[in-house]
């Protein structure tokens, strides 16, 4: 019985959306468990809470584990995966138990770290599992390389934000915010690592990281007294996030031409000085 009700909710998923794969969108209100008891993904996730996505990442974990999975099935893993990193990423008066002078998008890193043992399990289960599709399809190869690509650097980021947390000395601050920056663009890439220019704030969120770059740049160079190695590192810091926004400002390019954006990313594992 159970096959034929998850059989007609896929049907009609198929009909609404014209998706290849088993698509649907939870229902404002219900309970992510409680609705569609086999759904295991969804392929969109506007209006899901954070709670709802770590729900949704759990149940993915537990399901692509044990059925014959197909591309669809393992890309759209991978975009929940995605879609919960970017969850720590959002507007808040706080970071971590720290009031902020203004209400602004950033990283949660204290409350990523909460969530970073769960999140490197579930992601090693999700390579398992996608990683026979990597030879077979070179768009889950880079889905599974920008995942694996935000990870680490929201990892690397903790801990260079644990140094840098809330510091008096104004050249350490301007430190911690270009941090910050570089998380807060890589919310700006889809899953398969490519800017999303179809997100309806794309345009006013570039033009405002790029001034906010600019603006930090500027007022770290004014600085005197700084520490040989707080000014080496935040000039790897702004390296990287001019390299960002220039991929973020570039021209689309044609689908399928180049090399995989990933690898133009600036690299991970940054230098890190007290």
């Amino acid at each position: 019985m159970r096959f034929y009700s998850f059989y007609a909710a896929a049907m009609i998923c198929f009909h609404i959306l014209g998706s290849a794969s088993l698509c649907g969108q939870i229902p404002k209100g219900q309970n992510l468990t409680s609705w569609f008891p086999d759904q295991f993904f969804v392929c969109r996730f506007d209006g899901l809470s954070q709670e709802e996505l770590l729900k949704l990442l759990t149940l993915n974990t537990l399901k692509l584990q044990s059925l014959d999975l197909d591309l669809h099935v393992a890309s759209e893993a991978l975009k929940v995966f995605v879609a919960v990193l970017k969850s720590f990423v959002r507007e808040s008066c706080y970071d971590g138990n720290v009031r902020l002078k203004t209400c602004r998008k950033h990283f949660q890193s204290a409350e990523f770290a909460t969530h970073e043992r769960f999140l490197g399990a579930t992601f090693s289960t999700l390579l398992n599992v996608v990683k026979t599709f990597f030879a077979k399809d070179n768009m889950i190869a880079r889905q599974f390389e920008f995942s694996s690509y935000m990870f680490q650097a929201m990892k690397e980021s903790l801990r260079m934000l644990q140094l840098y947390t809330f510091p008096k000395s104004p050249a350490r601050r301007l430190v911690h915010k270009m941090i910050q920056l570089n998380v807060q663009m890589l919310t700006l890439y889809d899953s398969t690592g490519m800017p999303d220019r179809d997100s309806k704030s794309y345009k006013k969120d570039v033009a405002e990281y790029f001034r906010a770059l600019n603006l930090w740049s500027r007022s770290f160079a004014i600085l005197n007294d700084v520490p040989p190695s707080t000014r080496v590192f935040f000039r790897s810091q702004k390296s990287k996030a001019e390299t960002t926004i220039q991929i973020l400002k570039r021209k689309p390019e044609k689908i399928g031409g180049g090399q995989p954006l990933v690898s133009k990313l600036p690299k991970t594992r940054g230098r890190q000085a007290c």
